[in-house]
């Protein structure tokens, strides 16, 4: 890890060299790397690579399937999961040999998605809020991954402001939701890339003023209720 957050290569974008960790999607390279000492079972690095895109694709199926059914049910997951196995674009960038950046982004970025609403539908903040985290991680670790991945972060805005005018029992997901937009900003400013500038770009700007509005709408909604109560 220390040789690849000092690596700067001489040999590329003459004169000045480019500072690889700053310039690359580092969670890419990182859990790449990792999933290699885990599960290299003794075959080179180039031909784990050039596998791993399938693997993570096929799993991403798998993730597809569960976000889908927790919204809609299993045969919209079903459904939902067999579109995008079968998707032109999704197998294109992410064939045999694609070492890129989309399907490790997907990956990650739809099973955060997928734990934020297992979070907000649990009725127990204890199993809640670790589920929040581990979402909020993983976005971010999407963010590292590929630059697409910022735009998630728009729709799931979108959906905190929501839950203020739809949600009755709020209390479990404003935790939910403080928790997945705090653990998704440590781990993106965590990387070189896209690091603080995520804060002062759309998506960072959306994610936490949505959660900021929810926050404000909750607690407005009980010192009205407590209002009405007094009365």
């Amino acid at each position: 890890l220390n040789a690849y957050w000092s690596w700067h290569d001489n040999m590329s974008w003459y004169p000045e060299g480019r500072d690889v960790p700053k310039t690359s999607q580092s969670a890419l390279h990182l859990s790449s790397a990792f999933l290699y000492q885990v599960l290299g079972a003794g075959q080179s690095l180039l031909n784990f690579l050039i596998i791993l895109p399938v693997v993570i694709g096929s799993l991403t199926v798998i993730i597809v399937f569960a976000l889908v059914r927790t919204i809609a049910g299993t045969t919209a997951g079903l459904f939902s999961a067999l579109l995008f196995s079968l998707s032109p674009i999704v197998i294109q960038r992410g064939d045999l040999g694609w070492f890129k950046s989309e399907p490790f982004g997907l990956f990650f970025g739809l099973l955060a998605i997928y734990l934020l609403l297992s979070a907000i539908k649990n009725n127990e903040i204890r199993y809640a809020i670790p589920k929040a985290v581990m979402g909020g991680l993983l976005l971010g670790f999407g963010n590292a991954s590929w630059g697409g991945v910022q735009y998630f972060s728009i729709p799931i805005a979108l959906f905190f402001i929501s839950l203020a005018f739809f949600k009755r029992d709020t209390q479990i997901s404003v935790y939910v939701a403080v928790a997945f937009t705090l653990f998704t900003v440590i781990s993106v400013v965590g990387f070189p890339r896209p690091g603080i500038s995520f804060l002062f770009s759309l998506p960072g700007i959306a994610l936490i003023g949505a959660t900021i509005f929810y926050v404000n709408a909750y607690f407005l909604k009980r010192l009205s209720s407590q209002k009405k109560e007094n009365r």
